[in-house]
């Protein structure tokens, strides 16, 4: 803040302020809007998350990742450097997220607090879609999008948010291990 000031940056670039005009659609005069920096942005996200499912189930890097993180103690015994499996898997969570931000501002303006807004329905959509689960991850996102979206039909926007986390609720309360979770045995 000491550097860029706390006002609100906006990124505008010939796609944010352009769109796709779909229709007519069912009948006479209605239209359908597609904002082109959006549709880019959703197409480089699930670009992403594709590549990263690829290569946490395919490749050695990915192998290396997962057997680090699922048992570290027998991930060192097989030769597998676990501490370098951590720092790999930072620097690729953070690159995503630079990813994520750079996305992001074509859409919204951005300030030195914006990725708190988000924090919260992150979590939420990672524990969805079942931790350790990089598509199931994509789901609960996409679930808790929707969800967002679609309550606002019938309750004010202020509870968007509530919303969300009832249905959170309801879905860990019946499926505790998420979509696409795997279910833990108790010993």
């Amino acid at each position: 803040m000491i550097l860029f000031g706390p006002e609100l940056v906006s990124v505008d670039t010939p796609l944010s302020s352009s769109a796709w005009v779909l229709g007519p659609l069912w009948g006479d005069g209605v239209l359908l809007f597609l904002n082109k920096a959006r549709i880019v942005s959703a197409v480089i996200s699930a670009a992403i998350v594709v590549g990263l499912w690829y290569v946490l189930k395919t490749s050695r890097l990915g192998k290396s990742l997962r057997a680090a993180a699922d048992n570290p103690q027998a991930s060192i015994y097989v030769g597998n450097d676990v501490d370098r499996s951590y720092r790999t898997a930072f620097a690729l969570g953070t690159m995503i997220t630079a990813m994520a931000g750079g996305l992001l501002t074509t859409n919204y303006p951005f300030h030195p607090f914006v990725g708190l807004e988000y924090v919260v329905l992150m979590y939420a959509g990672v524990v969805l879609g079942g931790i350790g689960s990089v598509i199931g991850a994509f789901w609960g996102g996409m679930t808790i999008g929707l969800i967002q979206q679609f309550s606002t039909i019938i309750l004010p926007t202020q509870l968007q948010n509530a919303t969300i986390f009832v249905v959170f609720l309801l879905i860990v309360i019946l499926r505790p291990q998420g979509f696409f979770g795997r279910s833990v045995e108790r010993t």
